[in-house]
């Protein structure tokens, strides 16, 4: 109903102008966005946990790898009464560790062995988990020396 001068009576329902419904959806569209970045923010911190521990990880499997051959080579050094020329001399019917090949570091390359000039003397290393000399925290080289003395060790 209107009145005579042409304005809507008060009593009378108004159809939506669709001004609200509008508003509500440029809000929930914000939402959307605040909790989809939220969402991954939260996600790539999370992420950078779980590689760091993973990497970590990798590095505590590289030591204790490390210290296995450091046994061996003491093992075959008593033996043989020499270091072996190569970790390749570790495996088989004469080498201490079982298994058909010596293990890798936990990325899955081989360590590098380097018998010294002294012949009781060596270096065992991994090149992290780059892959290359040098680096630091995880992509850091994890080096044991070692010496094969009267004791074995």
């Amino acid at each position: 109903m209107t009145h005579d001068d042409g304005a809507p009576d008060a009593g009378t329902p108004q159809a939506p102008s669709g001004s609200g419904a509008k508003t509500a959806l440029v809000v929930v569209g914000i939402l959307a966005v605040v909790v989809c970045g939220a969402g991954a923010l939260v996600g790539i911190t999370l992420g950078r946990r779980v590689n760091a521990a993973e990497q970590r990880a990798h590095v505590l499997q590289t030591q204790a790898q490390l210290q296995n051959l450091e046994f061996a080579i003491t093992a075959y050094g008593l033996q043989h009464k020499a270091l072996p020329a190569t970790l390749d001399l570790l495996v088989g019917p004469d080498g201490p560790l079982a298994g058909d090949s010596v293990p890798a570091d936990a990325w899955g390359r081989p360590f590098e062995y380097v018998p010294g000039d002294d012949g009781k003397s060596y270096t065992l290393r991994s090149l992290g988990a780059d892959g290359a000399p040098g680096g630091a925290d995880e992509a850091a080289d994890i080096t044991r020396d070692g010496l094969q003395g009267e004791s074995g060790r």
